[in-house]
């Protein structure tokens, strides 16, 4: 599906800083009868770019969300992340010099094309201890010799090297994830440098987490999987050309997938950190709890992906001017989102509620994800067109936390 760029180029006209954010989702449960494609483009995001000035909000993180309360490992992995962030830029830790990593005995125990990588980085990052101090922590690491292949310790020093700041706990923990052992050489290639970038950034910024540090916690625990399909399975899919130069990512059942054919995607950390952040609630926020293609559930499980995204990247809240283009492109008549559309045109009991979240924008006032949750579980019994009451009273999840994933039946 396409969709003009009037009504989006209308709301962003006054921003001067693009920030290219596309993105799709599809339902965990979609129409069997349906191609993925069909599912995908029909609800393909922003054809148009929004934009924001980032360099005005990389500092505004506040508000405290509801978490998720279980017992499952993702309280130990926050515990340990919580723990490793400070570390990276603890300046009373003995700085790693160079030669502490060249005259080790790990470094001797590397391959030669490892060891020029290794030299490569610590020369391109001289007297960045932090640095220094990562590649010491992977190549000393007793998982990096013990249970990775030649291949594997090259792809992850790779990643490390491309993404100074990166925590090497990271790469080595998503070596252990069933996504990346089901990987091509290539696609474990992708997958490393992704890792790195992410990880790179929650931990070079932290007003930007919890929701950056989650969201890279989700992919190197495995607690969601990355998907990188190649170009003939997206084709195979349906997908066409045209749409692999728009489509940055969705969400399918437990995996999150980038299109790493979208041209500058891997190049560009804010598209990166936003897509990751966007698809990711996807599936925390529909994992045992879905929502049907034509429903108020469905609006808002991408208006609160589209809101909190901008927390991945130290925007909270979203400006108004954001929030102005998501509104246009989900209930417009040029709506990119036409099922959403759809449900605008047919529910008067959801516009009402749509109408007024469009009255607050124009006065300024944006409307969070809980608000508008809220607001529409009180059509619960009087809303035909609701078809799942517990999503709309069941707390979001604002932040990425992670949460259980059901085991495979055995």
């Amino acid at each position: 599906m396409r969709i003009s760029n009037d009504s989006i180029n209308q709301a962003i006209q006054n921003n001067q800083q693009t920030d290219s954010i596309q993105k799709s989702q599809t339902s965990t449960h979609s129409h069997s009868d349906e191609p993925l494609r069909d599912v995908v483009m029909q609800n393909t995001a922003m054809r148009q770019e929004l934009t924001q000035d980032l360099p005005t909000h990389l500092t505004r993180l506040s508000g405290q969300f509801e978490k998720s309360k279980t017992d499952f490992q993702a309280q130990a992995a926050r515990q340990a992340a919580n723990v490793g962030l400070p570390a990276i830029s603890n300046t009373a830790a003995k700085p790693v010099k160079p030669s502490d990593i060249t005259s080790s005995r790990s470094f001797d125990r590397l391959s030669p094309s490892q060891k020029g990588l290794v030299r490569d980085v610590l020369a391109q990052n001289a007297g960045n201890s932090q640095v220094a101090g990562q590649l010491k922590e992977m190549i000393d690491s007793p998982m990096f010799f013990k249970k990775l292949t030649s291949n594997d310790r090259s792809y992850a020093l790779n990643g490390l090297a491309k993404s100074p700041g990166a925590l090497a706990a990271d790469l080595l923990d998503f070596t252990q994830t069933a996504s990346y052992k089901g990987f091509s050489k290539m696609q474990k290639q992708q997958g490393q440098v992704i890792i790195g970038l992410l990880s790179a950034d929650a931990a070079l910024n932290p007003s930007h987490n919890p929701t950056s540090r989650n969201t890279v916690l989700a992919l190197t625990t495995g607690n969601v999987e990355l998907g990188l399909p190649t170009k003939k399975e997206l084709l195979d899919e349906g997908f066409t050309p045209e749409d692999l130069q728009s489509l940055y990512g969705f969400a399918y059942e437990n995996t999150m997938y980038f299109n790493v054919y979208l041209p500058g995607l891997l190049d560009s950390r804010p598209d990166m950190v936003r897509t990751a952040a966007h698809e990711i609630n996807h599936v925390l926020n529909d994992r045992d709890n879905d929502t049907e293609f034509d429903t108020p559930e469905r609006a808002l499980d991408e208006y609160r992906s589209w809101y909190m995204e901008n927390f991945a990247v130290g925007i909270n809240p979203p400006t108004v001017e954001y929030m102005q283009g998501v509104w246009e492109n989900f209930f417009s008549p040029n709506a990119g989102y036409d099922n959403i559309r759809e449900v605008y045109l047919q529910d008067p009991d959801f516009r009402q509620i749509v109408d007024q979240i469009k009255v607050d924008l124009d006065r300024g006032v944006v409307t969070d994800p809980e608000t508008f949750r809220k607001s529409l579980a009180e059509l619960i019994g009087k809303d035909p067109f609701i078809k799942n009451p517990r999503y709309l009273t069941t707390p979001g999840n604002l932040d990425n936390t992670l949460t259980p994933r059901a085991r495979p039946a055995e």
